[in-house]
């Protein structure tokens, strides 16, 4: 069997499992901020916010195990087949609000990988939005505020600042 379908296989076996256990956008006891799995510092990076970028996102494939919001931080689980070369995440969104109550937001996790190898690897990720607040903050003229994230691939999640 090639390897690109043993890896749709095994992506399609882990979706259903995941959709057997489907949770509604939060994990609730999801992260101990801070730390991964193997007890290493989790830095947070900040989500991009570019019309352009969020337009040519160009993503290898992945699964978003969960996510959730704590302060400033989105903290996502995902997995994905490598193990033997670093990779990068990216958050990105175009920074344009749909005008509901509250507001809304698109937002992609683009994920590069040159890795050749097949081991399936969980990775926890965490995103600093407080730049995503400045931006709104900006353009409603406020200090506080709430979005609805719409994560591709994910349920929503609601950032209150």
């Amino acid at each position: 069997m090639n390897k690109k379908i043993y890896y749709l296989l095994l992506v399609s076996v882990i979706s259903i499992i995941g959709l057997i256990s489907c949770n509604e956008g939060s994990s609730g006891d999801l992260f101990n901020p801070g730390e991964d799995k193997t007890n290493q510092k989790l830095t947070c990076d900040a989500i991009i916010i570019s019309e352009t970028q969020y337009n040519l996102v160009d993503s290898d494939e992945y699964i978003l195990k969960g996510a959730d919001i704590a302060s400033d931080s989105l903290m996502i689980e995902v997995q994905y087949g490598g193990g033997c070369d670093p990779v990068s995440f990216e958050l990105i969104t175009d920074g344009l609000f749909m005008e509901s109550n509250p507001v809304q937001l698109n937002v992609i996790l683009a994920f590069d990988s040159d890795d050749p190898c097949e081991m399936l690897v969980t990775k926890k990720l965490c995103f600093d939005l407080s730049n995503l607040a400045e931006h709104y903050n900006d353009s409603y003229q406020t200090k506080e505020g709430t979005i609805i994230l719409h994560i591709q691939d994910f349920n929503k999640l609601t950032y209150n600042f």
